[in-house]
């Protein structure tokens, strides 16, 4: 019987290109229980050099716009709609402050687990304190951080308006959270309802001992007074006050 090569390949059509072939003849021996009954051809696609770089570059494609997708999520669950302006990198303005700021986020870790682990950025209209703590939030976003941030009033907007299992979900996400950011506070609407849910988030970030970073244009003094008082107290006992401008 005549000896038989099994799986011999031959290319059929080669890329015009790399001349690499595209489809491919293959023979091998075609066997029924064990009785030779002659050689079985088909035709089966290749894959030339310039098809193995077209996919690879598809493939490469497909996981950028992945990524880009999966950072976009993660961004809006971090900061909704803002678009933060606030940088480490772009500042030019309250060194100081902006240095405090910066030396917060590289001992973050170390600072999270102690009793005074936030930030409370007070100051008066304008002067860069959302901005300190739109580059503080950014760095840590940076380095793969769970952070949530808004204005209270925001807050109270986004609670207001979710059902029950919503209400849950964000007490459960800003209580667990590596950092929580409160913009603007105490510029709330002055109604009951809406000072309860500020101390009701402020509380359960508090008791969790989450870091947390607060704007206000209120000083220490007036926040012992404010209509917020009860979570201006939580904030305090937890967040080191730095004047800004």
């Amino acid at each position: 019987m005549q000896r038989i090569t099994p799986f011999a390949a031959e290319a059929k059509e080669r890329c015009p290109k790399c001349g690499k072939a595209v489809t491919m003849t293959i023979e091998w021996p075609k066997v029924k229980r064990g009785v030779f009954l002659g050689i079985e051809s088909r035709e089966v696609p290749a894959m030339c050099d310039c098809q193995m770089r077209e996919h690879d570059a598809r493939e490469a494609e497909e996981q950028r716009r992945r990524s880009e997708q999966m950072e976009a999520m993660r961004y809006e669950r971090a900061f909704g709609d803002r678009a933060l302006t606030g940088s480490f990198a772009a500042s030019t303005a309250n060194q100081e402050v902006m240095s405090a700021c910066a030396s917060y986020t590289v001992d973050f870790e170390q600072r999270r687990s102690g009793r005074q682990n936030g930030l409370l950025l007070w100051g008066d209209l304008r002067s860069g304190k959302t901005f300190a703590a739109e580059a503080v939030a950014r760095e840590l976003h940076d380095q793969g951080m769970r952070v949530v941030m808004d204005t209270a009033a925001g807050f109270v907007s986004r609670y207001e308006s979710a059902d029950r299992m919503g209400r849950e979900a964000m007490r459960h996400r800003i209580a667990k959270c590596d950092l929580l950011v409160v913009d603007d506070f105490g510029a709330s609407r002055d109604t009951s309802y809406g000072r309860e849910v500020v101390f009701s988030l402020i509380d359960d970030r508090v008791s969790a001992n989450g870091p947390m970073v607060v704007t206000t244009n209120l000083t220490p003094e007036q926040m012992t007074t404010c209509p917020d008082s009860r979570a201006a107290m939580r904030i305090m006992e937890r967040c080191l006050p730095i004047r800004v401008g």
